[in-house]
């Protein structure tokens, strides 16, 4: 059994890890959208949307750290699990 779900772990690892990649770049460019305003924008907060893209920095912060352990978790839960099929065949 350990044989066949250790590549599907750290292979679902990998793509939890590659999407959290994606994230985060798009979240870098919205950073870079927030902190690179005009002073007009800054004098009228309501026209630039500045508190949105600081509220959608801040929520995607907050559950982007944990789906990167959960992905960064999978990756040597399945190098155990293939550990263990090779200590199962061996003997």
């Amino acid at each position: 059994m350990t044989a066949n779900v250790f590549p599907m772990v750290t292979m679902m690892g990998m793509m939890v890890l590659i999407i959290s990649l994606v994230i985060s770049i798009a979240l870098a460019t919205l950073s870079y959208d927030y902190w690179n305003h005009s002073i007009s924008t800054q004098l009228n907060p309501s026209s630039g949307g500045l508190l949105t893209d600081l509220g959608t920095i801040s929520a995607v912060k907050l559950w982007l750290e944990h789906f990167k352990f959960v992905g960064m978790a999978m990756l040597p839960s399945g190098i155990g699990l293939a550990l263990a099929t090779i200590i199962r065949v061996l003997p």
